[in-house]
């Protein structure tokens, strides 16, 4: 979904945004769920509108980056999201050739 993936290719980033096709090593999910019950929550109730964002804040209090494949491996469809459909329809790779 971003300009680098055109021109950087699979990279360590820091901006989780996409949650489709994710690998968490042995652990990690069980951590998340603690995450998830714990600061999370506590900041964010009124506010969780998808895992993306879970993971986003939990990389960050941890101070982690993570690996962009690109191509990626799943994508969006086009058309608005369930969660909230203010997002963008057009939430597609910049790399993907139909």
């Amino acid at each position: 979904m971003r300009g680098d993936d055109l021109t950087k290719g699979a990279r360590w980033d820091r901006n989780y945004i996409m949650g489709q096709c994710t690998y968490y090593p042995p652990g990690r999910a069980a951590e998340l769920v603690r995450y998830f019950k714990g600061s999370f929550w506590d900041l964010n109730q009124h506010k969780v509108d998808g895992l993306d964002l879970l993971v986003a804040e939990f990389l960050k209090s941890k101070k982690e980056k993570y690996w962009i494949c690109v191509p990626n491996l799943v994508d969006h469809i086009e058309g608005k999201s369930v969660i909230d459909p203010r997002r963008s329809s057009k939430r597609q790779s910049k790399t993907f050739i139909p």
